[in-house]
């Protein structure tokens, strides 16, 4: 799976309402996009506004798809409370829409250009058990089959 970039299409914006259903429309006709080079700047290092494009709904499932069973701890690190962990917890829907239900309500509740893949993931770094596949996904970068060493994905 490949990064995210600004290099695509404007995408669509979700409405942050709570309803229940399936996926908005736009999560299927919306392209996977790639976060670009930080200028040597690391995903965890803090600036006053996020560079790219605030994450789109098919990013935000793009990223929940690479959730495992730690999304309830990612939660948590991402600012949501326990009564909306019980909330998405009591919801009669798949395993997947949980997690992206999770990361719609952390889009949903910051405010607009501080929901980038760099925001997403300041949000999760102290996440132990964040897994490698949301990281190179948040951060674009593959690491190198020998030497484990990154490098960009453009």
């Amino acid at each position: 799976m490949e990064g995210f970039n600004n290099r695509s299409k404007p995408v669509k914006k979700s409405s942050c309402s709570s309803g229940q259903g399936s996926l908005p429309a736009e999560l299927s006709s919306s392209p996977p996009l790639k976060m670009p080079a930080s200028d040597g700047m690391l995903a965890t290092d803090y600036k006053a506004s996020s560079p790219g494009p605030d994450l789109s709904d098919k990013q935000l499932r793009d990223v929940a798809k690479t959730l495992g069973q730690e999304w309830e701890q990612a939660a948590i690190h991402l600012g949501l409370k326990n009564e909306d962990l019980d909330e998405i917890k009591n919801e009669e829907i798949a395993e997947f829409m949980r997690k992206y239900k999770m990361l719609q309500r952390w889009k949903c509740r910051r405010p607009p250009g501080k929901t980038t893949a760099q925001d997403l993931l300041r949000g999760l770094e102290d996440l132990e058990d964040l897994p490698v596949e949301t990281r190179r996904l948040l951060t674009g970068n593959v690491l190198h089959p020998h030497t484990g060493a990154g490098r960009g994905v453009f």
